[in-house]
């Protein structure tokens, strides 16, 4: 594959668009491609710039394909693939987030620069979520050696949406017996447990969630929040967010017409964020949580050089 992309980087017509590229002369149109050809164009132009690259497509099925590709010709390099994720209005009795926490982890790879290559879908890179400088904010990295106090790790485990369970089995939830710490973050494949001696984390690993046994040993780890949307990060936290449901629900007992059913959600919903609970259906309150609207757009590095597959479709 690099004999095929070194030749393909020494077609004039390649040499003309890294010169428009250079000089900020853009948007440009390649025409007359097929699939293979855009994605080893895409790859050529982010091997030989050394930029990030961005290829987005219309449908998560064209995008699976084009990774595949584009990974093929980027030196066997596994390109992912931002997606759109479902929006739960109602508070349904099991709920997977595993394409949120595929998000959130895209996102946070993004921001740090650790994605030389990535597709996203529209739907994926449009869809609202959680704004860039408030997910850096609830980001928390452990490191062997680093002091920290447990109660807090807990507390600030809880308010980033974990569940407390006696084993960790998934994504989302965390364990503490004794001084042993034991969490699985979005950020990682596979749990992490943090062995801590006082205050003071003494060891730090990957472990198996059948075993129960360490796998592999690591320098640090990354706890990123396990939901898109929480209410402890609206502004002025749960407080600020009950006083403005406290607002909606003013406001929506002053309309005329048969309000009673919205008017018992906003309660109930309202009762159970007093309460300290978390419910499947945070997404009704979206944009109360996150006033300023942010799309997962606004995580692309600022070099990043944006392609579009078949842009009509897109």
């Amino acid at each position: 594959m690099k004999l095929l992309t070194a030749a393909f980087s020494r077609l004039p017509e390649f040499q003309q668009l890294l010169s428009a590229l250079e000089g900020g002369r853009s948007p440009m149109a390649l025409s007359g491609a097929a699939a293979i050809h855009r994605v080893h164009a895409a790859a050529a132009i982010g091997l030989t710039t050394q930029r990030p690259v961005v290829v987005i497509c219309a449908g998560e099925s064209e995008g699976e394909k084009l990774a595949r590709d584009l990974g093929a010709f980027a030196a066997g390099t596994a390109v992912p693939v931002l997606g759109p994720r479902d929006f739960t209005f109602h508070n349904a009795a099991a709920l997977s987030r595993q394409w949120e926490h595929r998000r959130l982890a895209l996102m946070w790879g993004l921001s740090q620069g650790k994605h030389p290559f990535l597709v996203a879908t529209v739907e994926g890179l449009l869809q609202r979520t959680i704004p860039l400088k408030t997910l850096e904010r609830c980001c928390r990295e452990l490191k062997i050696g680093g002091v920290y106090d447990l109660n807090e790790l807990t507390e600030d485990l809880s308010a980033a949406g974990y569940a407390r369970c006696e084993q960790v089995e998934g994504v989302g939830q965390f364990a503490l017996r004794g001084g042993i710490l034991d969490f699985f973050s979005p950020a990682h494949e596979k749990p992490v447990r943090a062995e801590l001696w006082g205050d003071e984390i003494d060891s730090l690993g990957l472990f198996d969630v059948g075993t129960q046994r360490r796998t592999e040993n690591l320098p640090a780890a990354e706890i990123l929040p396990a939901a898109e949307v929480l209410p402890h990060l609206a502004p002025g936290g749960l407080p600020g967010l009950l006083q403005s449901l406290d607002g909606l629900i003013a406001r929506v007992s002053r309309r005329r017409g048969d309000n009673a059913a919205l008017l018992d959600t906003l309660t109930e919903d309202r009762e159970r964020l007093a309460g300290g609970l978390s419910f499947p259906a945070l997404d009704r309150y979206l944009a109360l949580i996150y006033p300023t609207l942010a799309t997962a757009a606004d995580y692309l590095p600022q070099d990043a050089l944006v392609c579009f597959s078949e842009s009509p479709r897109a």
